[in-house]
């Protein structure tokens, strides 16, 4: 196996919090209204993991298979991708947060 291309691998995680942001502020819309809100109580979930999978599968986005390069996008990884994008935003920003930090570090080093 080759080395793990960085570059790469940098950008596919910064997509994947973007899409993320994406998918959590748009569903926060219908998740967050009053009435709607209770209606979807236990099913944010699955429609947010939903949300995820079309969009993974129209834009062709398969994460894992940026990261281990395959000869196309597999079901798997759109499958996978889904569950990353709808897991939210939060851990997003925290990653990419701890990565800034670090290369702040690196820089003073």
């Amino acid at each position: 196996m080759d080395s793990p291309n960085w570059q790469n691998i940098l950008e596919t995680l910064a997509i994947l919090s973007i899409v993320s942001i994406f998918v959590e502020r748009s569903l926060s819309l219908l998740f967050e209204h009053k009435t709607l809100g209770k209606k979807l109580t236990g099913k944010k979930e699955i429609i947010a993991y939903a949300l995820s999978l079309g969009i993974c599968y129209m834009y062709n986005f398969d994460a894992m298979g940026s990261i281990l390069p395959t000869e196309s996008p597999r079901i798997i990884g759109f499958f996978l991708t889904a569950a990353v994008v709808s897991g939210g935003s939060k851990a997003s920003l925290r990653m990419l947060w701890k990565i800034k930090h670090q290369r702040k570090q690196r820089r003073r080093l």
